[in-house]
């Protein structure tokens, strides 16, 4: 005679296994959701900071002397918004073409009016273009970088302030 496990016993056994991986799937989807809704908190508060945003590039002031392969010195940045913003992505066009991208920590407080340096410490060029010829910026875009309490310094990819050079701008044309 042949001994097995009685169809009462498989029977719990088989709920019992589905009760436990039934609550394994459970937790692990709570945890999910909960991360998902923790993104999706931070990204609304920062695409909320961003949209409050409002500065603007009132001139481009340029030294007399060559700073890399360009003649321009820093911008002068107006904030007319009553949030901080704790720096800036800048990128810069030659008449080339070529786009050179700083990455400026100068902080602008709301309602403040500041010089910001635009060549720094570090300059990242198009590959391939070495910084050796005199050519003339002619466009310089500031992309805002925001810091929320809790949240680490994020970059505000959709408010670009655009400038372009002109001859009003003193030693830049």
């Amino acid at each position: 005679m042949k001994k097995g496990v009685s169809p009462l016993i498989a029977t719990v056994l088989i709920i019992g296994f589905t009760v436990a991986l039934a609550a394994m799937i459970i937790t692990w989807g709570g945890r999910f959701v909960q991360q998902a809704q923790e993104d999706v908190d931070v990204r609304s508060k920062v695409s909320l900071a961003c949209s409050r945003l409002n500065f603007k590039i009132t001139k481009a002031t340029c030294a007399s002397f060559s700073v890399y392969r360009h003649k321009i010195g820093g911008i002068r940045v107006l904030s007319e918004a009553d949030n901080d913003i704790s720096g800036f992505k800048i990128r810069t066009t030659d008449a080339n073409g070529d786009v050179f991208v700083t990455d400026k920590t100068d902080s602008l407080n709301a309602f403040d009016d500041q010089l910001i340096n635009v060549w720094g410490d570090t300059l990242q060029g198009t590959v391939g273009n070495p910084i050796t010829s005199h050519i003339k910026i002619t466009t310089i875009e500031a992309i805002p970088k925001i810091t929320l309490p809790g949240i680490s310094e994020e970059i505000c990819q959709t408010v670009i302030e655009k400038y372009t050079i002109t001859s009003a701008d003193p030693g830049c044309t």
